[in-house]
């Protein structure tokens, strides 16, 4: 059992609810760089999970959720991984038509 201990989001995960992960490794983050906070531990405190403190979106897991398709909890993860994929996506697709726009290509024009 892991607690998610976050001090900003989950990402899909309950805050401070017990977990049910499949930690399969034998190493883990002893100290976070500048601006990653630990969010989540195992009950032997291995750090199981990290997150920026102020970028957008950026978190870390130590365990497999890919290993666990049939819980809810998990998918989540990977449904706000695509979430958030989308987002980035929309904003180069705006940034690259605002240019587009701003400098229109005449149809026979060699570019």
């Amino acid at each position: 059992m892991r607690r998610l201990l976050s001090r900003k989001r989950t990402w899909g995960l309950d805050r401070a609810r017990d977990h049910l992960e499949n930690a399969l490794h034998n190493q883990a983050v002893k100290d976070p760089g500048q601006q990653i906070a630990i969010v989540g531990r195992e009950q032997n405190q291995v750090v199981q999970a990290i997150e920026h403190l102020q970028l957008g979106y950026m978190l870390g897991v130590q365990w497999h959720p890919e290993y666990l398709p049939q819980d809810t909890r998990q998918r989540r993860l990977f449904q706000a991984l695509v979430q958030q994929a989308r987002k980035v996506q929309l904003q180069i697709e705006d940034v690259d038509m605002q240019e587009a726009l701003a400098q229109p290509v005449a149809p026979n024009s060699s570019n």
